[in-house]
């Protein structure tokens, strides 16, 4: 940005829940919507990878991925990614 002429330039970095536990109604929101995202796209990014290049069996991944959606439901963890 400064290489193309701007000068008051302003980095804002927030985290963004993963899962409803915040408190904060605005963030429980935000953080249902990204665990959902979370979820759906689970599917579409690592069972290629598990089954093709790892070998996993499919029985495998269903374990897998069910783990990790119980995880991203468990309101004990407080996930969340920097944005």
């Amino acid at each position: 940005m400064s290489a193309a002429g701007f000068t008051e330039i302003k980095t804002f970095r927030r985290k963004m829940p993963i899962g409803g536990w915040p408190k904060d109604e605005r963030l429980k929101n935000v953080g249902r919507y990204n665990q959902m995202a979370c979820e759906e796209g689970l599917v579409g990014v690592f069972q290629w990878i598990l089954l093709r290049k790892l070998s996993w069996k499919k029985e495998e991944v269903e374990v897998f991925f069910a783990k990790i959606r119980n995880a991203l439901r468990n309101r004990q963890i407080h996930a969340y990614v920097w944005w």
